[in-house]
């Protein structure tokens, strides 16, 4: 309490393996706030500086937060990413190809890979739509 008021931010703060000790020498100047925390595991997981606030401010769950953001997709497009059911490492290897969320999907319900995928995409050819 003397360091964190919310007990869910301090739940994540050992969960970061901070201690009383180190997390209030370690208290940022506005104090730690979920949104702090957020970015503290976002640039401990490689996000860079300008990113940080953006992967914070997403809906993803706590506990998948550092693994979106090393499998290096969009903070913007992660969301959308996790609703339409893929893991990190899925959505990386659709994002690196140029893919959107939704175009992905569209490729994935055919079962094509995101390499063939784009060879097909680049061609000119269409998913297959569901019969």
């Amino acid at each position: 309490i003397e360091v964190v008021d919310d007990p869910e931010v301090a739940r994540a703060l050992r969960k970061l393996g901070f201690d009383v000790d180190t997390a209030r020498d370690q208290r940022p100047d506005g104090g730690w706030t979920t949104h702090v925390v957020r970015r503290h595991v976002a640039l401990a997981a490689g996000a860079g500086d300008d990113v940080a606030d953006e992967w914070a401010s997403t809906t993803l769950p706590d506990r998948k937060l550092a693994r979106w953001v090393e499998a290096g997709v969009q903070p913007s497009e992660a969301d959308r990413w996790l609703e339409l059911e893929f893991r990190p490492g899925d959505a990386a290897a659709w994002s690196v190809h140029g893919f959107s969320p939704d175009d992905a999907s569209d490729w994935h319900r055919t079962g094509v890979e995101p390499d063939v995928a784009a060879r097909r995409r680049d061609a000119g050819v269409r998913p297959a739509t569901p019969a």
